[in-house]
């Protein structure tokens, strides 16, 4: 399928405290012209094209909540009048508490800045309208430190709609993490918010530096393509699946249709209230192929669509080559599944092309570090920015980027069932003439020395810092360690935990310089478990890898971060550990989280609560 590149919205500088209203529970339309076109998923809405920003004052975001109700034949039967709620399994709302099951927010992935009140908080809430006497947002709590809002000042919520405040600092001053990942997230819900049945992938979220940055070239449009991919994944992997995520939001699967039920508009029923609805004058056989293939394995969208393919515009230079440069801004904005990426070497008809990783999680590299192994890890929630270099290229000729399945290195390192998409092609480059120009090259860059590049003015200062601490001595590090009881509960599913039991809670103190171990000395099903701090960066000190009898065993399988990377979310190998050490800095309150970034075991209790604590002693 081809496809014109994703029309970014990008903001105006004088934006500056003004809102941009976002709906990501608003129905798709396929009329309306900024919407995706031609997917044959049953997403009920994809977000807005990636939001640009530019990096001074603030920016709002206005937040409807526009959730229509499930078929009853999917929920269970409300309790009687008089009677108790049923019981939440490990800080789960049951389905038929309807503020908690369709109340959601947002969280902007990767974000350092204010989590209480009328900011990032992931214990806003915000229901739809046929859901009536839910609390709304909860304005409580300390007052954040740091930068402070500019323009209005935030207001308080209906209970269907909301605004969300973001303070950016001037990039001119103080650079800021530039990726981020605009997702709903409220505790206790936010697996089936994000990909169940009315499944919402969000938006990728980019801020651009100075434009008096001797690097600011590497913001250019023309040069930068948003490839946000988020997954679509009916029934493959028991927590990870709509249908297991359903299971875990309490619904009841046993009176559903069965799959591939024809229904009275021309859709096919499939599976956990996602209905497949044909394109216009495709064969009955043809539909039922489809909805057959949707409900065998999982499946990833390119901003929205199915298999994409976007143009690499190539330039002659003076001497007649043919080249292009493209930074490639990945967002995987997945629920579960970890992506290992093939980065195609060359096209078929001939010439070469090298990758350049420029910055992981929003954060530069001190300089770019070139891929050469042909894959690399993106974990859920995981944010890539590369630089494509290709050189004596033909017009036409096309980079097919897909899934590499297991790392062929060290299957284990990510669990035998992680990969999205095993095998399958995700979006492809196709390369077109883009004329001469003045200058014949794009004033050089296709052809500049990419490893050269010295990308630590581009870091945020107190990353920098970050860097350059010393860690604590390691018998001082907390143990963050992954959990799971025996058994199953009374939906079938694991009990997943941290530290021994569920959504347990631990106090940083601002300013203390911590180190944690995260990770099991068990293998915990057949996955790994991906971490995400909120928040806070953190940098990697150190990764062990464990065999299953828990004897050291080399991480060759790991193209997903290197000892001394800052990050914000990582794969944790599966059994093993990765040493992390942060600074909670700027801005403190009860509401960050630490988590597995599989959305459902996050669900079922592999969360910690963060209280970053500004009275308590930072010596």
């Amino acid at each position: 399928m081809s496809s014109e590149p994703p029309r970014p919205l990008l903001l105006p500088p004088s934006l500056n405290g003004g809102t941009v209203t976002f709906g990501p529970y608003l129905f798709a339309d396929p009329a309306r012209p900024n919407r995706p076109r031609a997917v044959p998923f049953p997403h009920r809405n994809y977000g807005p094209g990636p939001l640009i920003l530019h990096a001074r004052g603030s920016f709002s975001i206005n937040f409807t909540n526009a959730l229509e109700p499930l078929p009853p034949a999917l929920l269970p039967p409300a309790p009687r009048r008089g009677e108790p709620l049923p019981p939440a399994g490990q800080g789960l709302a049951p389905a038929s508490d309807e503020c908690g099951y369709y109340s959601s927010n947002l969280h902007l992935h990767g974000y350092h800045g204010p989590f209480t009140g009328s900011h990032d908080n992931i214990h806003n809430e915000w229901s739809p309208p046929f859901v009536s006497d839910c609390e709304g947002p909860d304005p409580s709590g300390p007052s954040p430190s740091g930068p402070s809002p500019s323009g209005p000042s935030p207001s308080g919520a209906s209970p269907s709609s909301g605004i969300i405040e973001y303070p950016l600092p001037d990039a001119a001053a103080e650079p800021s993490p530039h990726s981020h990942w605009l997702h709903p997230h409220l505790e206790g819900s936010s697996s089936h918010d994000l990909a169940g049945a009315f499944s919402s992938p969000g938006a990728a979220v980019f801020v651009l530096g100075s434009p008096d940055s001797s690097l600011a070239w590497l913001d250019r449009p023309e040069l930068s393509l948003p490839l946000f991919l988020s997954t679509f994944n009916l029934r493959a992997g028991k927590s990870r699946s709509m249908e297991g995520l359903a299971k875990i939001a309490g619904l009841d699967l046993s009176g559903e249709l069965p799959a591939g039920t024809a229904l009275p508009d021309g859709g096919l029923y499939l599976s956990s209230g996602a209905v497949y609805r044909p394109p216009p004058r495709a064969s009955p056989s043809a539909a039922a192929a489809t909805a057959a293939a949707l409900l065998s394995r999982s499946r990833t969208l390119s901003n929205g669509l199915l298999e994409p393919a976007y143009p690499l515009p190539a330039r002659l230079d003076p001497a007649g080559r043919r080249r292009s440069l493209q930074r490639l801004r990945l967002v995987a904005g997945t629920a579960g599944d970890v992506l290992n990426l093939r980065l195609p070497a060359a096209p078929a008809g001939g010439g070469e092309c090298a990758y350049f990783e420029l910055a992981r999680d929003g954060v530069y590299l001190p300089s770019p570090r070139e891929f050469k192994n042909g894959t690399v890890l993106l974990p859920p929630g995981g944010r890539l920015d590369v630089l494509l270099q290709c050189a004596d290229v033909a017009v036409g000729d096309e980079l097919s980027f897909g899934s590499a399945g297991l790392p062929a290195g060290d299957p284990a390192f990510v669990g035998a069932k992680s990969d999205v998409d095993g095998g399958g092609v995700l979006f492809s480059l196709r390369f077109v003439d883009a004329g001469e120009g003045d200058g014949g090259d794009d004033d050089g860059v296709s052809a500049a020395a990419i490893p050269e590049l010295d990308l630590s003015e581009l870091v945020p200062p107190n990353l920098r810092k970050l860097r350059a601490t010393a860690a604590p001595p390691g018998e001082d590090a907390f143990e963050f360690d992954y959990s799971m009881e025996e058994g199953t509960d009374a939906r079938g599913m694991k009990k997943y935990g941290v530290n021994g039991g569920p959504s347990n809670s631990y106090t940083a103190c601002l300013g203390r310089t911590e180190l944690w171990r995260v990770g099991s000395g068990r293998k915990m099903g057949a996955t790994a478990h991906p971490f995400h701090m909120h928040v806070n960066h953190f940098q990697v000190v150190d990764v062990e890898c464990l065999a299953d009898d828990g004897g050291p065993v080399p991480c060759d399988g790991n193209t997903d971060y290197a000892v001394g990377d800052v990050r914000d979310s990582i794969i944790i190998p599966s059994p093993g550990f990765a040493t992390i050490k942060f600074v909670p800095a700027d801005f403190h309150g009860e509401g960050a989280l630490a988590h597995c970034h599989i959305f459902g075991h996050e669900e079922l209790g592999m969360r910690l609560n963060l209280d970053i604590n500004e009275t308590c002693s930072n010596s």
